[in-house]
């Protein structure tokens, strides 16, 4: 049997006439924040450029590793488990999530949305790809030492003004 994914969603009632195409942009720290509108700006400039019309621009300032607190992500995830997405454009894969890409891009094909990837990285080789991940895992690991060691050093000096007084 041929088919495609609209005409299966059709069958289970999904309204797929209602779906919208969105972007994600993601920056790890707050003081990127002028590199999230940049980035916003080349979405959508992407888009427009393929006659894709958007619906929404969804954003996050935390790290790609922390799916915690990134609430524009979890909407995302809502939004694709709830069969509402047609197209999801990012910048980069790493924009979207640090590890697991293609779990997610499977997963969310599942639901009928298509993930669309503006600076495609599948001309790297499986070395590159795997030292930019590589690289990826000492640059988070590296940052959260630094954060608890600021943090203590901030304690080990809150602690100390407070014996001063």
């Amino acid at each position: 049997y041929e088919y495609d994914d609209k005409e299966v969603y059709a069958l289970i009632n999904k309204e797929v006439k209602d779906r919208v195409n969105v972007t994600y942009a993601r920056v790890s720290l707050q003081k990127q924040k002028n590199d999230l509108e940049r980035q916003n700006e080349r979405l959508y400039n992407f888009a427009a450029n393929r006659g894709i019309q958007l619906s929404e621009q969804l954003q996050d300032i935390k790290s790609g590793m922390n799916f915690n607190e990134r609430k524009a992500f979890a909407k995302l995830i809502k939004m694709v488990t709830m069969h509402k997405i047609d197209k999801v454009i990012v910048e980069n894969k790493d924009r979207l999530v640090r590890f697991g890409f293609d779990l997610v891009k499977e997963m969310f094909k599942l639901h009928g949305t298509e993930i669309i990837v503006m600076s495609d990285v599948n001309n790297k080789s499986y070395e590159q790809e795997l030292t930019d991940d590589l690289i990826s895992i000492i640059h988070y690991y590296s940052m959260k030492s630094y954060s608890n060691r600021k943090k203590l050093n901030n304690a080990k000096k809150a602690l100390q003004d407070n014996t001063e007084k």
